[in-house]
């Protein structure tokens, strides 16, 4: 996505472009791993949209107990939960980026309003919301959607001031499996096979 907004950084320096990149590709990972796990038949958008949610909410909250990255907490666990990066708190929201329909979730709630007033020098009520919005491209229904993932921030008219955004199909995944090592193989003696005889066997001295 073309953005015609600065980007975060330039509006708040504590959102600097490499660390906001890095998160974003790992919600982008989240988002692949939810998709896959998707039934065909079984789900629907009300247990994608939610299942979105949950995940995400959950992955964030791994990424916070793991202590991956200094710069993320979470903070909130409700459903309209908060996490934070360099303590800029946020919310996250699956809409149209450019002009979202969802508006409650612009609107910043009590968890959220605390982290402001922890670091903000201005009212909460006037500091930008940051959203980390994704919104889903199906170019072929038969085909999993890509997505475009952007962190953006809102004045307190609603209005966009900044904004960053990736494609899923593009990002560069941060790693995140567990390297496990293995213990060296070990030569093991092949051990003589025999065939066991029945006692029927054994009456007629057949083998």
């Amino acid at each position: 996505m073309e953005s015609q907004y600065p980007v975060p950084q330039h509006v708040q320096p504590l959102l600097d472009q490499d660390t906001v990149n890095q998160f974003l590709g790992e919600i982008a990972y989240a988002l692949n791993e939810h998709q896959d796990y998707c039934h065909p038949e079984l789900d629907w958008s009300w247990t994608k949209g939610t299942g979105l949610y949950g995940r995400i909410m959950q992955y964030i909250r791994i990424l916070h107990q793991k202590k991956k990255y200094d710069w993320l907490k979470f903070v909130s666990p409700r459903m309209d939960f908060v996490f934070s990066i360099n303590n800029v708190p946020m919310q996250f929201s699956k809409d149209n980026i450019s002009n979202p329909s969802k508006k409650h979730r612009l609107l910043m709630n009590a968890p959220e309003y605390e982290q402001f007033k922890l670091f903000a020098n201005t009212e909460p009520e006037i500091e930008i919301k940051w959203r980390v919005m994704v919104e889903p491209h199906l170019e072929d229904e038969e085909l999993a959607p890509s997505w475009t993932i952007a962190l953006v921030g809102f004045n307190q008219f609603q209005a966009i001031v900044a904004m960053q955004s990736i494609d899923s199909s593009v990002a560069v995944i941060p790693a995140t499996a567990t390297h496990v090592e293995l213990p060296e193989a070990k030569d093991i003696d092949v051990a003589p096979v025999f065939r066991r005889r029945t006692d029927e066997q054994k009456d007629n001295g057949s083998v």
